[in-house]
């Protein structure tokens, strides 16, 4: 970004800034912005002091590289997944033999989870000054090698080189945080060692109270009905598992009648420690894909992805079993086949209805023979058929061909499947 860029986008602000005041004149806001303005006018001012320092920095690089950088931390996936992704990068770069950095970050926006954003601090060097140098390295030439992005700027927080796959998780858990967590769950009945598994199901919920003024519509084709997931509750919680329904904040109350189901999310009970907690002792999670999964990436964690669009955003580096909602032609009733769903995958509810698609959840039944199929696979009970193992192969030759967001040169995790199950009950997919 050049200078006249930066100032570019500095008049944006003020801008914002004032119309923001304009529609809404009172004390607080004007303390807000002024005390904002305050803020922004001292890292200006800085940048600009920071400067010649900057070219000092330049100068040592070749004996310590300090390198700048920030995370968003209002939401949750791409907190999670891309502080995880840059400390596992950074244990496998140490381990290539590529030199050491003093790397320093800054953090935007307001936090998601304060007991996330304090496991994370524990691994980072974090200062909110760190934002001077950083942009006072951007008046520079060839200022990438010292300034770092998080992930979703740079792959869309997508591993495709497989550093979680190759690293144990990089935030922990001290001792005394792991025997509070069990101490406050037996207050529920579970007993220390019955297994966990975290449900996660995608609402509008969430969105919305983050900031109710915008349209968060476009996203409807990812919402699901919790109610959907019943069955699979109960079957697992039959199996001896106890299964916490998760969430920030959530539309629908899970209302099912058995005591090791348990709707956590709308619980007086729930914080952010416990949530942390929760996805680091899963056995494996279910999730329709929603940032709040990330949580269960990072601690290594199976997912069972049901009615996961679109289906070229495969979570092609985690341990998962996946099936897509289904996509039917509204002219004829037809199903999407597997390259009509990669043709199609479209990130706004509008697109889909502009190419006259529906999109139509799983069933109740197909859900729970998508997690069977996973919790099968995992206790190693799991029986796969030849015909089953040719229509994986054929799934990924043509995800691999046909569209998927995931370059047929990056890391593809082993256990990474798309359901039989599915494909058993729709045999023209691959069609």
């Amino acid at each position: 970004m050049s200078g006249k860029s930066i100032i570019k986008k500095l008049v944006h602000v003020v801008k914002y800034q004032l119309t923001v005041i304009t529609r809404d004149v009172s004390i607080a806001t004007l303390r807000s912005k002024l005390s904002k303005g305050v803020f922004w006018g001292g890292v200006v001012f800085g940048i600009v002091v920071f400067f010649p320092f900057g070219l000092i920095i330049r100068y040592v690089t070749p004996i310590v590289t300090i390198r700048f950088g920030y995370f968003s931390i209002h939401r949750i996936g791409h907190l999670a997944f891309d502080v995880d992704y840059y400390l596992a990068s950074r244990q496998c770069e140490q381990q290539e033999g590529i030199k050491d950095a003093l790397d320093v970050f800054f953090l935007v926006g307001e936090p998601c989870n304060t007991f996330l954003l304090q496991l994370i601090k524990r691994q980072l060097k974090t200062n909110s000054f760190a934002r001077i140098p950083y942009y006072s390295q951007m008046l520079m030439p060839r200022s990438d090698s010292s300034r770092l992005l998080p992930s979703w700027k740079v792959n869309g927080s997508r591993d495709h080189k497989g550093y979680l796959a190759q690293t144990k998780p990089q935030l922990n858990l001290s001792n005394s945080e792991e025997h509070s967590g069990v101490d406050r769950l037996v207050q529920t009945g579970w007993k220390p060692g019955e297994p966990i598994v975290c449900l996660v199901v995608r609402d509008a919920a969430y969105l919305k109270t983050i900031n109710s003024d915008k349209n968060w519509s476009y996203h409807s084709y990812r919402d699901t009905s919790i109610s959907s997931y019943r069955a699979t509750a109960i079957a697992l919680a039959e199996k001896g598992y106890w299964v916490f329904r998760m969430g920030k904040v959530v539309e629908e109350e899970f209302e099912v009648n058995h005591p090791q189901v348990v709707d956590y999310a709308t619980s007086t009970w729930k914080d952010d420690f416990l949530d942390v907690w929760l996805m680091s002792r899963c056995e494996f999670c279910i999730s329709t894909s929603t940032g709040f999964d990330s949580l269960a990436s990072i601690f290594r964690k199976p997912l069972a992805l049901v009615n996961f669009m679109p289906l070229a955003e495969f979570q092609t580096w985690s341990s998962c079993v996946l099936a897509p909602s289904h996509l039917i032609w509204n002219k004829t009733g037809r199903r999407l086949t597997c390259r009509e769903h990669l043709e199609h995958c479209y990130m706004r509810m509008e697109q889909y209805v502009d190419a006259g698609i529906t999109v139509k959840e799983l069933s109740e039944s197909e859900v729970l023979g998508v997690v069977n199929e996973l919790e099968l696979r995992i206790s190693r009970n799991w029986v796969e058929s030849d015909n089953a193992e040719q229509c994986q192969r054929l799934f990924w030759e043509i995800y691999k061909n046909g569209g998927g967001w995931t370059p047929r040169d990056a890391f593809f995790h082993p256990d990474a499947r798309f359901s039989s199950h599915f494909l058993d009950a729709n045999p023209g997919f691959l069609n």
